[in-house]
């Protein structure tokens, strides 16, 4: 199987799961932030273990260069679905089928992991264990540097990537 991490507060907090995961993992897939912000024994790690990809943007809301670039950027790569609202307050919302080039992240990990499943042309995708109560236990075990689930207080930014990506 595959083992994703976009959050370095994982890494940080929870280093000896990181490994094992990886380690027993056929792909490990971390994205750029992760790289650029764990310690050089980490970063050594994960250039000879993981692939990395990166994010198109870190925040989805952007000024007029922001939104020129992403137009320019969703004409150059045909993979690269993205609403860029007119507005200054709108939020972008992307969907990437190729994450060699990038992925659009969106607040939850399952997005991006529907990403890749994309890329490398899964003929189905199944979603399972999305918790947006934070009432689901983890896969792994919290007894020692719990990890609280985030979802719920970004619930109405999430959802508008979920509308995004079954629309296109």
């Amino acid at each position: 199987f595959l083992y994703l991490l976009t959050d370095i507060r994982f890494l940080h907090r929870r280093r000896e799961d990181f490994y094992n995961f990886s380690r027993n993992s056929q792909f490990t897939i971390v994205n750029l932030d992760v790289y650029e912000q764990a310690s050089v024994d980490d970063q050594k790690y994960i250039e000879e273990n993981c692939l990395i990809i990166r994010s198109f943007y870190r925040r989805e809301k952007g000024g007029f260069l922001k939104k020129i670039k992403f137009n320019i950027l969703k004409r150059v790569h045909k993979a690269l679905l993205i609403s860029v609202p007119l507005s200054k307050r709108g939020r972008l919302a992307g969907f990437c089928k190729d994450i060699s080039i990038g992925y659009c992240s969106c607040h939850t990990i399952a997005y991006t992991a529907i990403q890749v499943a994309y890329s490398l042309k899964y003929g189905r995708i199944i979603c399972s264990g999305l918790d947006l109560t934070g009432s689901c236990p983890r896969f792994y075990d919290e007894s020692t540097s719990p990890m609280p689930s985030e979802l719920s207080k970004d619930l109405f930014k999430i959802l508008p990537f979920f509308t995004f990506m079954r629309k296109n």
